[in-house]
């Protein structure tokens, strides 16, 4: 996903407006707020999300550049992304749009939606703590599309989304996020060498990156955060963790 420059260009030139002070009048949004998006980097999803079904905007265009801005004339279903308090961020350089655009009113058709269960009582440590996956899940939808172009997502049996806390694993994502997990059944066991895991271990329920050497079979749990010193793990030792699953997104929470 590119930056939320980005995506208020887009935004500008589907409003046929020249810059973002012209574009919070159009979206009956203060100037200031708008500019603390760019700041970072990041706008809530429930804003977004009004303006793509007041306008019919394809959410693959605004968010990629990619397909056609408008929606096709298909039927009167429309993609969900997740609730009211997410929140939509990305990276990348900006660019510049100060032209027209025609608008057209059409619908896109979006059939396979997937529901993920968020567990908004259940945490997973970017530190050290403990995970309790015994609660009522409430679901979010997602578009399957949008997953698999988006995280790589091939398998969609049991993921769930959790809440991050700690700062160990900043600035890849900060405390308070949510976090997308995809089991470890679904990627057939398999460790990929440098992803971010939910891994219970020593009594511990962890968030971190995972160096894995497949000759010693020893294992190094790494945090993003330089303060935070990486933990080794000798193969038999790791026979004993039981690896949860790959984060594969994570979003900001309001």
């Amino acid at each position: 996903m590119e930056n939320i420059k980005e995506i208020l260009n887009r935004l500008c030139l589907f409003y046929g407006v020249s810059n973002n002070r012209k574009l919070s009048e159009k979206i009956n949004i203060n100037y200031n707020t708008v500019s603390t998006w760019i700041k970072r980097d990041s706008i809530p999803y429930e804003k977004l999300h009004k303006i793509v079904q007041k306008e019919s905007i394809s959410y693959d265009w605004l968010l990629t550049g990619k397909g056609e801005m408008f929606l096709k004339e298909e039927n009167d279903s429309t993609i969900v992304l997740g609730n009211d308090n997410v929140t939509v961020s990305g990276k990348g350089s900006s660019i510049n749009h100060s032209f027209n655009a025609k608008k057209k009113k059409k619908k896109e058709n979006f059939t396979e939606i997937v529901s993920i269960p968020y567990l908004e009582n259940t945490y997973a440590s970017a530190g050290h703590g403990a995970i309790n996956y015994d609660e009522a899940p409430h679901p979010m939808s997602f578009d399957k599309n949008f997953l698999q172009r988006h995280f790589g997502l091939v398998s969609f049996k049991n993921l769930h989304i959790i809440n991050a806390i700690g700062n160990s694993m900043e600035p890849t994502f900060k405390e308070g996020e949510l976090l997308m997990i995809n089991p470890f059944e679904n990627e057939n066991m398999y460790i990929k060498d440098g992803g971010i895991y939910v891994i219970s271990c020593n009594n511990s329920v962890l968030v971190k990156r995972i160096n894995h050497n497949p000759i010693s079979g020893k294992v190094t749990l790494i945090s993003d955060n330089k303060e935070y010193d990486d933990i080794p793990i000798e193969k038999n030792e790791f026979e004993l963790c039981k690896i949860i699953g790959r984060v594969v997104g994570h979003f900001d929470k309001i």
